[in-house]
């Protein structure tokens, strides 16, 4: 399980929940966490912004950058 996939698991938001949250389809937000590398500034700031919601202690850099 990548990062992406395993913040969003452990804070209990389904992936419905996060594209919503991205202003984006569900479809689109399976690729997206599929493969990471192809999340834009503006998506890593708003899949922040909704694990903050729960975690207040993420930082983008613990999920987005090795």
């Amino acid at each position: 399980m990548n990062k992406v996939k395993g913040y969003r698991v452990a804070c209990n938001i389904t992936q419905e929940e996060m594209a919503k949250a991205l202003g984006i389809s569900d479809r689109t937000y399976g690729k997206l966490e599929a493969d990471p590398s192809n999340f834009t500034l503006e998506q890593m700031n708003k899949y922040m912004a909704k694990i903050n919601e729960v975690n207040k202690n993420v930082v983008l850099a613990d999920i987005f950058l090795d």
